[in-house]
């Protein structure tokens, strides 16, 4: 944040069920996720912010989209997804969310840190940041994770990429196990004048395995777009 707050208004938010935030209502999906960060951005009066969004973030960055098409200058998706069911085999999803539940709901907090975390990152990914990483993993709200996953597993939302008129960067790790390289090709061919970077020897959560890097791309994507405005950061 710190580094492109040197030239943008940086607002990260934690999303309903994240951080500091609650819960949204039990069962909530994807659409009423992306209407609580819609009526966010016109609470704040944000006339058509930068968003950026990672992983789940860019999920709903993309229902978003499909909500309000105007919303955002611009987009950028981080180790994205156009869904999982949008994305991934069918036997995949079926699988990984199988899993997901079933951990979220029988291990305590750190057990599941422990078991997200080589899914998140590279095997070269340095110290600090997996301790790092697994406090903020192992700082979930049970049930609302429960209900993201669901919806990040049911979402397929491959109609709207097509559909997008926003300049949008597609940022990836290559060693991204999550969301394979295939994913992040399949979704720039089907966005209108998308643009893939990218960043070599890390994973999923590359924004804090390459902060720098990350950082550097997404700026120079930003610049090239217009003069600095604001920048909303899921």
């Amino acid at each position: 944040m710190d580094h492109l707050a040197g030239g943008w208004s940086v607002i990260a938010w934690d999303g309903p069920g994240c951080g500091r935030s609650d819960d949204p209502r039990p069962g909530a999906g994807l659409a009423d996720h992306a209407r609580i960060l819609g009526g966010f951005v016109d609470e704040l009066g944000l006339d058509q912010p930068h968003v950026l969004g990672q992983s789940w973030g860019a999920v709903l960055a993309l229902e978003v989209q499909r909500q309000r098409p105007m919303l955002a200058r611009s987009l950028v998706l981080a180790a994205a997804y156009a869904g999982w069911t949008g994305s991934l085999p069918p036997d995949v999803v079926t699988a990984r969310l199988e899993a997901a539940v079933a951990g979220v709901l029988t291990m305590d907090a750190s057990a599941v840190a422990a078991a997200w975390l080589p899914t998140l990152l590279s095997a070269s990914a340095p110290a600090e940041t997996v301790r790092r990483l697994g406090s903020i993993v192992a700082d979930f709200h049970r049930d609302a994770s429960i209900d993201m996953l669901r919806a990040l597993a049911a979402a397929d939302l491959r109609p709207v990429l097509p559909t997008i008129i926003a300049p949008t960067l597609i940022i990836h790790g290559r060693q991204d196990t999550r969301s394979p390289l295939a994913v992040a090709t399949a979704m720039r061919q089907a966005i209108p004048g998308a643009r893939l970077e990218i960043l070599d020897d890390v994973g999923h959560v590359l924004h804090m395995e390459a902060p720098d890097r990350f950082d550097t791309t997404v700026a120079r994507f930003l610049a090239s777009v217009e003069a600095p405005r604001t920048t909303l950061l899921d």
